[in-house]
């Protein structure tokens, strides 16, 4: 594995650690958000490995499912976890009439933690 890739995944143990410590702080929103770039990092980990640079996240999604889920590297069930820390990051974002509850913050840390094993199980750490 080349160091770029080692220093991405770094990033994404870092950004669940973060999520982790803003649920037990009752800090919802910063805790979706924190899960949600545990898994973007795993995802740019991916990318980078097969030397794909996108600009956007969606890019990146759609990147991750053509060449990553279709081709069934990875399993189909991330997808659901990339959908559910996404839109619960829009979410608690964006949309400031919208509060995370207990409940989706757990399920956004389980997701990421989900996401970030089978990243790490593809790379063999």
């Amino acid at each position: 594995m080349n160091l770029p890739i080692d220093k991405i995944l770094e990033r994404a143990d870092d950004a669940l650690s973060d999520a982790t410590f803003n649920f037990e702080h009752e800090r919802y929103v910063a805790c979706v958000n924190r899960a949600y770039y545990a898994v973007f990092y795993c995802i740019a980990a991916l990318l980078e490995h097969k030397q794909i640079y996108v600009k956007t996240h969606q890019g990146s999604h759609n990147k991750f499912n053509e060449l990553y889920l279709k081709t069934g590297l990875m399993a189909p069930i991330l997808n659901d976890s990339l959908d559910v820390v996404f839109s619960l990051r829009q979410a608690g974002d964006y949309d400031f009439r919208v509060e995370i509850t207990t409940t989706e913050a757990i399920a956004a840390l389980e997701h990421a933690r989900t996401f970030l094993i089978a990243t790490k199980s593809y790379f063999d750490i």
